[in-house]
């Protein structure tokens, strides 16, 4: 199978999926995901939870970290996932079953963390956690069981990366609390795991990545003048981008 057709192919699944896992999201109201598949008459006939007509109440698929982000009827999560999905096949990581499987969610995960970072400022702790357990197990299964040579030692480092990464950010988040939330705190686990698979070089390009396109982007803002030297920018959005981009431009 050409490398570009299997790329675009797991970028239409991780666009499938993540579309059939967001919220969906109404002008007026959050709908439920028995609404937004099954249609009011359905969910209503089987008794499934439903959005309230009279109240701007979130009611959606995750139901902790609820989001009405505008993005959403955007389409920017299906673009992401897109981008992301189109790249993930070409990490190291992905040469095994359970690591295709793993980085599969792991987009759909990112997409949606992506588009609410971006739009609400915040990542929802139920996706961020989900990212941290989904990242150890593709990690402990692709060591263990992907038939890699070495498969062992890259798990050892993706482990010490994702402490390692942890405590970093732990340090920074405690430092200046302000300026770093306790989602880009948890997300970090999940960065160190992925790109501490692919050795210790690659980790530290990657963390230094993240913080070097947040400043261009900051940077590119303010010169075009549509953000002040106060504005806080999303972090989010920086650490999966570099997360994917930096192994695939280093390893791959």
């Amino acid at each position: 199978m050409p490398v570009l057709f299997y790329q675009v192919l797991c970028a239409l699944a991780a666009v499938a999926l993540t579309h059939f896992t967001v919220p969906a999201i109404g002008h007026r109201r959050v709908y439920t995901y028995y609404q937004y598949f099954c249609g009011d008459v359905a969910a209503r006939l089987l008794r499934m939870p439903i959005g309230n007509d009279e109240h701007d109440e979130p009611f959606d698929l995750y139901q902790i970290g609820d989001t009405t982000t505008e993005h959403y009827d955007g389409g920017m999560h299906l673009w992401v996932a897109f981008a992301l999905g189109f790249c993930f096949p070409l990490l190291p990581l992905a040469r095994n079953p359970f690591g295709m499987a793993g980085l599969l969610g792991l987009t759909v995960l990112f997409a949606h963390l992506f588009t609410i970072d971006f739009g609400e400022f915040r990542l929802p702790n139920v996706l961020t956690q989900s990212c941290m357990l989904l990242a150890l197990g593709t990690v402990l299964l692709s060591g263990f069981f992907g038939g890699f040579p070495d498969g062992r030692q890259s798990m050892t480092n993706a482990l010490i990366g994702g402490v390692a990464v942890l405590g970093l950010y732990l340090l920074l988040w405690v430092i200046q609390p302000g300026k770093l939330g306790w989602g880009d705190v948890q997300l970090s686990t999940t960065v160190g795991l992925l790109l501490g698979w692919n050795g210790m070089t690659i980790l530290a390009y990657g963390f230094a990545a993240a913080w070097v396109v947040q400043g261009l982007v900051s940077i590119a803002l303010l010169m075009v003048r549509i953000t002040s030297m106060k504005a806080l920018l999303p972090l989010g959005p920086a650490i999966i981008t570099t997360t994917v981009l930096v192994p695939v431009m280093l390893v791959a």
